[in-house]
């Protein structure tokens, strides 16, 4: 019975590649089940599979299901069930852990926060750190994920985003696949109306910063903000 691997499927589809494209927040559920699944069964490739089993079970009923619950699942093996319950158990420990603190004081410790991770990348993706009244990470939202050139964002969105978090300010962070930190003329309007609809509602924009591939950008010490 020849079974579909995660490599059959169209390039731009693949899991894999959207994860290092874009990294892990990206993936949708399915996707996510997809690479721990790897392969598909008969006449059905893997994210195929996935996105069946996640329609017939939520993903966290599939979390709590027994080793041998898992089996019964069409597609599911021994190995899958085994690699599914390793992961489902890896994030329950680490959410019974106490989250460290971080505090994000200044840009500087923005950038050393995230230009590892969003340097390399060869689409833009759109981040909002939100920070409490101490400058402690509440949350990191990423707001939307574009092309090699442009990425939308919505004032409304992050503004919300913000409000749900309880939040007293934020960062806004996007890089620029093609290295060169310095805003476009997009980045710096809508930059300016995201900062008129934060301040509308007594929110803090502290920054916004542009991450290249070897240099940085802020727009506070650059003076357009």
């Amino acid at each position: 019975m020849k079974q579909l691997l995660v490599s059959e499927i169209m390039h731009e589809d693949l899991p894999r590649e959207k994860l290092e494209r874009l990294g892990p927040q990206s993936l949708t559920e399915s996707e996510l089940l997809a690479l721990l699944l790897r392969t598909g069964i008969k006449g059905k490739n893997v994210l195929q599979l996935s996105k069946e089993i996640l329609n017939e079970f939520s993903t966290r009923s599939v979390s709590q299901k027994t080793f041998i619950e898992l089996q019964k699942i069409k597609g599911i093996s021994k190995g899958k069930a085994s690699i599914i319950i390793a992961a489902f158990e890896l994030s329950r420990r680490l959410s019974q852990k106490p989250e460290k603190k971080i505090a994000i004081g200044s840009s500087e410790s923005v950038f050393n926060y995230l230009r590892e991770e969003m340097g390399p990348l060869h689409e833009e993706i759109v981040v909002c750190l939100l920070v409490d009244t101490k400058m402690n990470l509440l949350k990191r939202v990423t707001i939307s994920y574009g092309t090699l050139t442009y990425s939308h964002i919505e004032p409304r969105k992050i503004i919300q985003k913000v409000i749900e978090y309880n939040a007293f300010g934020f960062f806004l962070v996007h890089n620029h696949p093609s290295g060169d930190p310095n805003p476009s003329e997009a980045d710096i309007v809508m930059t300016q109306k995201i900062q008129l609809a934060a301040e509308a509602l007594g929110l803090t924009v502290h920054d916004h910063l542009i991450i290249g591939k070897s240099a940085e950008l802020s727009f506070r010490a650059s003076h357009l903000l």
